[in-house]
């Protein structure tokens, strides 16, 4: 038998928790269930090498539900220079998880066919450039096991594709920063 109730408010009779039976799910499709937003990262990150290292910037989050899915929002700005105009910066950046303590892997890759997020190219010497991408991932989880998502980058161009850095100590208030929110489906 089913039924419909129709209710304008909804409202406790002691406390400020409502409890819904065990087992059951209250559908709240497309809703944001949780945010986690983690602070801009502030310690300089430099790279030369084509292999990914880890910028410092990763978010932990719990999912409620095994059946939402993780919204992540990355802001990334890049500081790239190269030493004359043989050196062109250029690099990319992936999105890495780790499930449950587990080791990480690779979720999403955010390049091209030609191995770059970002690219500078130079015309004279110690040219340089800042640039950002604020890639997004939808991570169907199916988990409430802990996750966690880390950012890593690297200098697709390799030593010869000058220097990439993360957190740029001239250039405060300008540093990678990330959030998650849980959507329930």
């Amino acid at each position: 038998m089913t039924s419909t109730l129709k209710i304008n408010n909804l409202d406790t009779a002691s406390g400020s928790s409502i409890t819904l039976a065990s087992g059951k799910v209250l559908n709240a499709s497309g809703m944001v269930v949780q945010t986690v937003y983690v602070d801009p990262i502030s310690t300089e990150v430099d790279t030369t090498s084509n292999s990914y290292v880890d910028t410092g910037l990763q978010a932990t989050i719990t999912p409620k539900l095994a059946t939402s899915k993780n919204l992540i929002c990355i802001y990334f700005p890049i500081y790239m220079f190269g030493s004359n105009e043989t050196t062109e910066p250029r690099g990319g950046i992936r999105l890495m998880r780790s499930v449950n303590g587990g080791s990480f892997s690779e979720l999403v890759t955010f390049i091209d066919n030609s191995e770059y997020t970002f690219k500078h190219e130079n015309s004279a010497n110690s040219n340089w450039n800042t640039d950002h991408a604020s890639p997004t991932h939808f991570d169907d989880h199916n988990t409430t096991d802990t996750i966690i998502y880390k950012v890593q980058f690297k200098n697709t161009g390799g030593t010869s594709g000058g220097t990439l850095r993360v957190a740029n100590n001239n250039t405060s208030g300008n540093s990678p920063r990330m959030y998650v929110q849980e959507i329930a489906q």
